[in-house]
């Protein structure tokens, strides 16, 4: 079961102040209950020791003004 629900959704796009109808909601739940394991899996795998080192090929640096 996924821990993204068309509920969760509609409540966040409230939150935000973004109207989304059932269908649309529905959709991006099922889009995120995808996403949101695999971020949380590569979350856990960067966390590991051996890729420690590991570090974005583009950095974003802030450009004082």
């Amino acid at each position: 079961m996924s821990a993204v629900s068309p509920d969760g959704v509609v409540a966040a796009a409230a939150l935000a102040g973004l109207p989304l109808d059932e269908d649309h909601a529905a959709a991006i739940a099922a889009l995120l209950g995808a996403w949101v394991p695999a971020a949380n899996a590569l979350s856990t795998r960067m966390q590991a020791e051996s890729v420690r080192d590991v570090a974005p090929a583009t950095v974003f640096g802030q450009v004082e003004p």
